[in-house]
């Protein structure tokens, strides 16, 4: 085969072999079961470096009580019960979770409010602190920066408290948060909502009387110019009334200045309810728009669901009240979409779900069934830059587990990557499991660091690949070749491949067998020093100029070796030396060392002497 042939052929082979897997979503990783004292998921949170937890019920000795499983590396780690010592059935588990493993829950036992808290790096979680009573459906959030806010329904009030980034416990503020005191705030579906930015405040979204309200918390205090989301009576929206307004939903990037409410509305009399959404800037909301499908027809829209990365890109969904088809909806790059309809209609309310992480990537997640009585399957897609990704649902869940427990709690969260774990309940008779999805992106922003330069020392090196969910490996290719599968960022494959020019390829390969290549990037090896010698003529005499004269080459085609660089020339009496291949110099009355110096593009070197005595 012609030489040209051959390295066509290699090129071909390495950009095949380098070609990187595309993301996907994975089902159902068991957490918990099979047992019929699995009873319900509480929650999900994944902080931005892809730590987090699971918080579900499960019976203990015949008693509901609290259990987490944190995740870490991408896997779902053995869980572990939060509630030990209360021998009442505890309930209603929320989590929220910061970077380095910070964790904190909340949940109810015997009407009180419970939370417990799991330090970043620490071995154990701390014992359950009771922060009020009485408590029902709580609801929790934190930053960024690890400071904490829970609120939760108390008796016709919405109230909350607040735990410090350097605290591990939680403060109540002095008062509710309600609008009006006689007033009926945040139960049923106007139960309360939370999003906490990356400065420590938070935003609390609730129902009261029949409209949906938020309040800004700066520490331990609140704003005194709360807000009502909902289009109230006196006013229109698309040539309609407003009515009684309910499932709040609230989320925010890292400018608190700015959030992202969604909720339920009725209209024209309680007729149709729309799933509406509004941007909370400052102090104010933007006019509402419609993040639902079914317009003000006969079927309405219903279960709004909204997540805001921190650099503000944000995810909306719905659910058609009738059909149960899915609607999704995308803001990116300040620009909000049109609703689109994620799947098709079922047999049991969608529930979406939305997550999405600081790249853009969002996966938006729903429950399917085909017939009424039929299996309940979880059903989800991909979109990145606010375009899709895939143009069909994907089916997550595990027929052979059984069908979803559609009322045993459905959530998705995502991490800075857009890695996303949705927790739910698989039930086949009495067996039940606590499962989760996954959509894992592959590693990525491997960069090859070695130059396309000569080299003699043949070490490739690359820095890490973007990599949350566990460890990555690393496959080098050389000519088609896979030569290695190495742990670090580096290989030498000294003795595996002879000098000349070759093509390598960079392979970055995550837990789940996904990959990143890097490009097809040349390889020059050149092992072999130069050759040169030293020729010294003239009369050796005080003041006579002697020719120093050198021949060097580097052996090799160059094809298979880098060529000479330079000669230098050291004529050994102090004075500077040369880079030259011929020089004349006089010397004084004794005896010196000339030596000549070649050196190739590869970093070779080759050095000779001879010595001089001068008369």
């Amino acid at each position: 085969m012609p030489r040209s042939s051959l390295a066509l052929l290699l090129v071909l082979l390495s950009a095949f072999a380098a070609a990187p897997a595309r993301a996907g979503f994975f089902p159902a990783d068991v957490i918990d079961g099979p047992s019929p004292d699995i009873l319900s998921v509480g929650g999900v949170d994944m902080a931005r470096d892809g730590t987090g937890a699971v918080v579900y019920v499960k019976r203990d000795g015949g008693v509901a009580h609290i259990f987490a499983s944190r995740i870490q590396d991408g896997a779902f780690q053995t869980p572990e019960r939060l509630d030990p010592g209360l021998l009442t059935p505890s309930g209603e588990p929320v989590v929220a979770a910061a970077d380095g493993g910070r964790l904190v829950v909340a949940f109810t036992n015997a009407g009180t409010l419970y939370t417990v808290f799991r330090a970043a790096g620490a071995a154990t979680w701390d014992a359950p602190v009771g922060v009020s009573s009485p408590a029902a459906t709580p609801v929790i959030d934190m930053s960024t920066n690890g400071a904490a806010y829970v609120a939760w329904y108390a008796n016709g009030d919405v109230d909350a408290a607040r735990m410090d980034r350097l605290d591990t416990t939680f403060t109540p503020l002095a008062s509710p948060l309600d609008i009006v005191a006689s007033d009926d705030a945040g139960a049923g579906t106007g139960r309360p909502a939370i999003a906490v930015p990356a400065d420590g405040t938070a935003i609390v979204a609730w129902g009261e009387a029949g409209h949906v309200y938020v309040r800004r918390l700066i520490g331990l205090t609140q704003s005194a110019f709360p807000q009502d989301a909902s289009v109230t009576p006196d006013q229109m929206y698309a040539g309609h009334t407003g009515g009684t307004a309910d499932l709040p939903s609230i989320d925010s990037g890292d400018d608190s200045s700015f959030a992202w409410l969604v909720f339920r509305q009725q209209f024209d009399n309680g007729t149709t309810a729309r799933a509406l959404g509004r941007r909370f800037a400052g102090s104010t909301f933007d006019p509402p728009f419609d993040v639902g499908g079914g317009g003000f027809g006969a079927e309405g829209s219903d279960t709004p669901a909204v997540d805001s990365s921190g650099a503000n890109d944000v995810a909306f969904a719905s659910d058609t009240s009738s059909s149960h088809t899915p609607f999704g909806e995308l803001y990116y790059a300040e620009k909000l979409g049109s609703v689109f309809q994620l799947g098709t209609g079922g047999a049991v309310p969608s529930q979406p779900k939305v997550a999405i992480g600081e790249s853009s990537s969002t996966v938006m997640a729903w429950l399917h069934a085909d017939a009424v009585g039929g299996p309940v399957s979880v059903q989800a897609r991909n979109f990145k830059r606010g375009v899709p990704v895939d143009t069909q649902p994907s089916t997550v869940s595990v027929p052979a587990f059984g069908g979803v427990d559609t009322s045993a709690g459905f959530f998705a969260a995502a991490d800075k990557a857009g890695d996303t774990a949705i927790p739910y309940i698989e039930t086949d008779g009495t067996n039940r499991r606590l499962v989760a999805s996954t959509w894992d992106r592959p590693p990525a922003n491997l960069v090859v660091a070695t130059s396309i330069h000569w080299h003699n020392w043949p070490l490739i090196k690359w820095l890490p690949a973007s990599e949350y969910w566990g460890a990555v490996s690393y496959e080098v290719q050389i000519d088609g070749r896979v030569v290695a599968t190495v742990a670090k960022p580096h290989f030498s494959p000294r003795g595996l491949i002879a000098d000349g020019v070759h093509r390598f390829v960079v392979i970055a390969v995550d837990r789940r067998g996904q990959t990143e290549a890097s490009p097809p990037r040349s390889l020059r090896l050149d092992t072999r020093p130069p050759v040169i010698s030293l020729k010294i003529a003239g009369k050796k005499h005080g003041g006579v100029p002697l020719t120093i004269d050198t021949r060097a080459h580097d052996p090799g085609s160059r094809a298979t070796a880098s060529q000479l660089d330079y000669v230098t020339i050291d004529f050994g009496d102090g004075t500077p030396p040369v880079r030259a291949r011929k020089a004349r110099h006089s010397y004084a009355r004794g005896t010196y060392t000339i030596k000549a110096t070649a050196r190739d593009s590869a970093g070779n070197v080759t050095t000779v002497t001879r010595s001089v005595t001068i008369r």
